[in-house]
């Protein structure tokens, strides 16, 4: 999941990009996957980022990764010396 926006707004979100069950007790699950989300202001409140693994018991697989990063408002100049 990948969202680029100037405001991020909401209440009662919930971001998932989970793995995938493994078959029977056979395959190891799957990983989570990525949620990056990049805005230039954060009003959300209770919005939750998830990125589990799935799997079979036992055979989890490993985490995802979230990503919040901040956009720089329009017109914004930034200078590193």
């Amino acid at each position: 999941i990948h969202i680029r926006c100037k405001n991020f707004t909401g209440q009662t979100g919930i971001l998932n990009a989970n793995g995938g069950n493994g078959y029977n007790s056979v395959g190891g699950g799957g990983g989570g996957g990525r949620i990056a989300i990049w805005c230039v202001n954060d009003t959300s409140v209770g919005a939750v980022a998830n990125a589990n693994g799935g799997g079979a018991p036992g055979t989890l697989g490993g985490a995802g990764t979230i990503v919040w990063g901040r956009l720089a408002a329009p017109g914004t100049i930034f200078v590193v010396h």
